[in-house]
């Protein structure tokens, strides 16, 4: 059975394979490989990749080149002050533990402009693993 992930809510980071779409009677679709290796298949031009059902649902939904790291991008930030200037929209952060006395509640915590900062849950979304943090 095969299994379908969201391209926008996972931590894989696919790259097309083949260069053009490939035509298979009346289905239109395009290889997507990861860098750890599992590939599947997206249909058109939509959000959803299919999996083989031969891969762990576990290495599915984390990728292994992943394990340990969350990054969020930024969508946008009503913070104001030096310390948030560096969180523009489309920015992508590694997210940080909380400072000592602080909490998630709410939110996330990346490094702004020299301290870490809160990002409230409506001004990110999850991202890909992060390989060059803006």
């Amino acid at each position: 059975m095969a299994i379908a992930l969201d391209l926008k809510n996972t931590n894989h980071k696919f790259e097309k394979q083949n260069p053009v779409t490939i035509i298979k009677g009346k289905k239109a679709y395009d290889v997507l490989k990861c860098s750890c290796g599992i590939s599947g298949k997206r249909y058109g031009f939509t959000d959803t990749i299919w999996l083989d059902g031969r891969i762990s649902k576990k290495k599915a939904n984390n990728c292994p080149d992943c394990i340990g790291i969350k990054a969020i991008e930024i969508t946008q930030c009503t913070a104001v002050g030096k310390a948030f200037e560096n969180l523009k929209p489309g920015t992508i952060h590694t997210v940080i533990d909380a400072p000592e006395g602080a909490n998630n509640n709410g939110g996330v915590w990346v490094m702004g402009e020299g301290e870490p900062v809160k990002v409230l849950h409506r001004e990110y979304k999850d991202s890909p693993c992060p390989e060059d943090i803006k």
